[in-house]
């Protein structure tokens, strides 16, 4: 609609061009701190990428670990099998017999 009266014209535009500066200047704002907010989410969600990244590479290896432990168990379990299925000759023990070995079997030789 229009004014016939040019000042009444003016003042009601600038009315309404101040509203729109607000207006712009709100929406601009808030798109700044949306904008704030989504880095500092992007920051959170990459250090906690790391972390979870980092955690699972410790598992990765803990589980190789486990792994070859539980196979050199197995190795140990099955080389202790293999030694008590087969008898060893008194002779044979006597050859692998150490210092410490000897001292503790003339001691109970003695009693």
């Amino acid at each position: 609609f229009f004014f016939n009266d040019t000042a009444t014209t003016e003042i009601y535009t600038e009315q309404i061009v101040g509203s729109v500066r607000c207006v712009q200047e709100t929406g601009r704002q808030s798109t700044l701190d949306l904008s704030e907010k989504v880095n500092e989410l992007q920051a959170r969600l990459k250090d906690l990428t790391r972390k979870m990244m980092a955690t699972i590479a410790e598992l990765s290896m803990l589980q190789a670990t486990g792994i070859k432990l539980s196979q050199e168990q197995d190795s140990q379990e099955t080389q202790f099998e293999d030694v008590q299925e087969r008898p060893v000759s008194y002779t044979h023990l006597r050859a692998h017999e150490t210092g410490r070995n000897l001292v503790c079997r003339l001691l109970l030789e003695k009693k």
